[in-house]
């Protein structure tokens, strides 16, 4: 029975993740709240489950998630730094929104889109003024 349970799990994981990659964020969701209730401690279950929350607005639960996420290590943590990132920068809390961004790229300087999250960054610093 374990392995079944660890075979559903990893096919609803799968499956949410396919669904992001659709944007069908609304879809994922729920897919992603039964693959971690399933198995709480799976990170990328929740990493991908903040993310559809993030795109879909609903910013209050894909906080705690993602603040969880980045207190692992690996790729999902370093992913979770770049959604909380997001997260800030759509809630007007662009100093967190700077920060997150910061050790994303301390993370993964090379990463594919670290040029635009630099400006991003620029853009952010901007809009605090010029004090920052």
């Amino acid at each position: 029975a374990v392995d079944a349970d660890a075979k559903s799990t990893l096919a609803l994981l799968n499956l949410g993740v396919a669904l992001n990659r659709q944007e069908k964020f609304a879809d994922a969701i729920p897919v992603l709240r039964e693959a971690l209730r399933l198995e709480d401690g799976l990170t990328a279950a929740r990493l991908h489950l903040g993310f559809a929350l993030v795109e879909t607005g609903q910013y209050k639960e894909a906080e705690p998630l993602l603040l969880r996420v980045v207190k692992t290590s690996g790729a999902e943590e370093i992913l979770g730094q770049m959604y909380l990132g997001q997260l800030y920068a759509r809630t007007g809390q662009y100093e967190k929104s700077i920060a997150a961004f910061e050790l994303y790229l301390q993370k993964a300087p090379n990463a594919a889109n670290a040029a635009e999250v630099r400006s991003l960054i620029e853009k952010l610093h901007q809009k605090l003024g010029p004090a920052n």
